[in-house]
This record gives C-alpha cells, sequence and structure tokens, in this order.
C-alpha cells in the first residue's frame, strides 16, 4: 500500500512556519532516511537523506538546502538566518518546553 506523504505543517518554529515535505510516496513499512534531533534549549537538527527533503516558508518560497549533510533549524525565533539556527538561543537565554510530550496510558 503506498501512502502519500502530504504537504502541510510539521513544525512551526517561532512566528515563522515551516513547511517540510518529503519528496516522494513510500511503501507502507520503509523508512526514509531522514533524521531531526531536538536539542535541548537549541535548533532542530534535520539530517540524512536531504534529497527527499523540501523547506518552503510560508509563502511558498523553497529554502535551498542543496549540497548539505544536516542543517540546524532556529526554534527560538531570534536567529538573524532564519529559519537556520545561528546560535542566537545560547546568547538570550533560550528555554524550551519539554522534550517530548508526555502522554499517559490509558
Amino acid at each position: 500500500m503506498l501512502i502519500p506523504v502530504q504537504e502541510r505543517p510539521l513544525i512551526a518554529i517561532s512566528s515563522f512556519p515551516i513547511y517540510i515535505r518529503l519528496s516522494r510516496v513510500f511503501q507502507e513499512g520503509t523508512h526514509m532516511a531522514i533524521k531531526v534531533l531536538i536539542k535541548n534549549n537549541g535548533p532542530y537538527v534535520v539530517s540524512g537523506d536531504l534529497n527527499e527533503l523540501e523547506i518552503t516558508d510560508a509563502e511558498g518560497k523553497k529554502v535551498d538546502i542543496s549540497g548539505k549533510p544536516a542543517v540546524a533549524l532556529c526554534r527560538c525565533g531570534a536567529s538573524v538566518n532564519k529559519p537556520f539556527c545561528d546560535g542566537t538561543h545560547s546568547k538570550i537565554g533560550f528555554q524550551a518546553a519539554e522534550a517530548a510530550v508526555q502522554t499517559s496510558k490509558a
């Protein structure tokens, strides 16, 4: 069974939404070689086969990530190089929410 990967907001980073879309349809049960690491009080680090990844801003303008093995996306909203992290989070004392949402077992 094929599962279409829909274009939808995956990450809302501060006041600027970033849209991330995988560029192909994949077979159920397979895994795309893309990883997102949530750094403590820091950026989202996206790594893996970024050829399969497209990042656009709210107006649909594509963000060039060609040739990069990984990208760090700003989470604090203070970067001057949005959507990428420039390290400003450490200068302003950014405190992120919990790394993962806690769920209760039913």
